[in-house]
């Protein structure tokens, strides 16, 4: 933590204010004038800053910007005439001077996070997270918020959690609630539905339009990244399983990566540079997105490196944007060797969802599947359900600040 020592009397005009530029203060004024008291929204634009808001004068946390620091604003007209100044929350200033001091700018000028939330494993890391961590029990989900926040901190750190004894007496009347439209709504979620449906079955049937709803081995992939916005949290709650195989499986997609970056950076920057197409054409609808494998220095991302990856076999289509000898022989080099790692036996998480277990898992972090099963040695079915990652962020934001008070 940088800690702000305040000033204690009024000093030179200076451009930076605690180590943090006065023009970005000035942007960032937390007054009334500035921010909307009941919105919380900016009443000044970035755009409307003056050469007078790169300079102040400091008294403790509180700053002074000269005349016309902003050239208009959307509730004060005359805000742009006077002085304008602001006592800083402490708390405000030790925050931001961190973001000041630490962080290195990427080559595409992103500010890339240097200590990410997120906790990469391999199969034996991730058991020994959850040999510690023992699995949330749902009665405890549904009523202490301690056992809530943990699935939330769970979920991203590792992109992966389990809930057990959750009930399944919704399987044989389908007329119940789903307990995934419960669990979402307790953590304050809400559910994101599609053309599969708010919730929808995993099942073996006939003419199935989805590889999923069959007894096939399913590889490990991300879902619907033949949407614009994938979801980013996956439900998937086991109410019925008594075939003969059927394992779960699942990767940290941001180990791998980072393993090929180290082992073979050409083919990590291959796929960083070729697009893969994504699409669903069938049932009615057709969906296509075109994707790069692995993508970094996005500022969005808390992933290491600004990283993430899109990965999907089951769900590509004829590759669009690859056009030229070369470049397939690339791509095909390149996705071998990703494929290689993913295939390490040391890499994949296995798991047999018995009824009455839940698994909660980052959808465009971890990769999973299904080995292959006997649907005629008994009975396999799963309902799922997605929310969107922000929401989820937005709970464990507001959840782990009300806990701490």
């Amino acid at each position: 933590m940088h800690r702000i020592t305040p000033l204690r009397a009024l000093g030179q005009t200076r451009r930076r204010v605690h180590g943090i530029p006065a023009g970005w203060l000035r942007d960032a004024c937390q007054c009334p004038q500035c921010v909307h008291p009941s919105t919380r929204q900016k009443l000044i634009s970035t755009g409307s800053l003056t050469a007078a808001a790169h300079a102040a004068r400091v008294e403790g946390c509180k700053v002074e910007w000269g005349p016309g620091s902003v050239s208009h604003s959307a509730v004060a007209a005359d805000l742009s005439k006077d002085r304008h100044s602001h006592e800083f929350d402490v708390r405000f200033l030790d925050k931001y001077k961190g973001v000041f001091a630490s962080g290195e700018r990427s080559s595409e000028g992103a500010q890339v996070k240097q200590n990410s939330p997120h906790k990469l494993w391999r199969a034996s890391d991730f058991a020994a997270h959850r040999s510690k961590h023992s699995d949330i029990d749902y009665r405890q989900l549904v009523t202490s918020d301690t056992a809530l926040l943990s699935l939330l901190q769970q979920l991203q750190s590792h992109g992966l959690a389990f809930v057990r004894n959750v009930p399944v007496t919704e399987a044989d009347d389908p007329k119940q609630e789903p307990q995934l439209e419960r669990i979402i709504s307790r953590m304050g979620c809400v559910v994101r539905d599609s053309f599969y449906g708010r919730t929808w079955n995993v099942k073996s049937i006939q003419q199935a339009k989805n590889i999923a709803y069959t007894s096939l081995d399913l590889g490990l992939h991300m879902d619907l990244l033949y949407f614009d916005s994938p979801p980013g949290i996956q439900f998937l709650h086991s109410l019925k399983n008594s075939v003969t195989g059927g394992e779960s499986i699942f990767l940290d997609s941001y180990k791998a990566a980072q393993m090929l970056k180290a082992e073979s950076p050409h083919h990590f920057k291959t796929l960083t540079q070729l697009p893969v197409t994504f699409h669903y054409d069938n049932d009615g609808h057709l969906m296509k997105q075109h994707r790069y494998t692995i993508t970094e220095n996005d500022i969005n991302s808390d992933a290491p490196d600004g990283m993430r990856v899109f990965y999907s076999p089951p769900f590509q289509g004829p590759l669009e944007h690859v056009r030229t000898d070369k470049d397939m022989a690339a791509l095909v080099e390149a996705m071998r060797a990703f494929e290689d790692i993913l295939r390490r036996p040391d890499m994949t998480f296995e798991i047999r969802m018995e009824a009455g277990m839940l698994v909660v898992f980052h959808n465009l972090r971890v990769l999973h599947g299904r080995k292959e099963f006997d649907a005629a040695s008994g009975e396999r079915h799963f309902k799922g359900a997605y929310i969107d990652y922000d929401v989820m962020k937005d709970r464990l934001s507001v959840l782990s600040r009300d806990l701490k008070r």
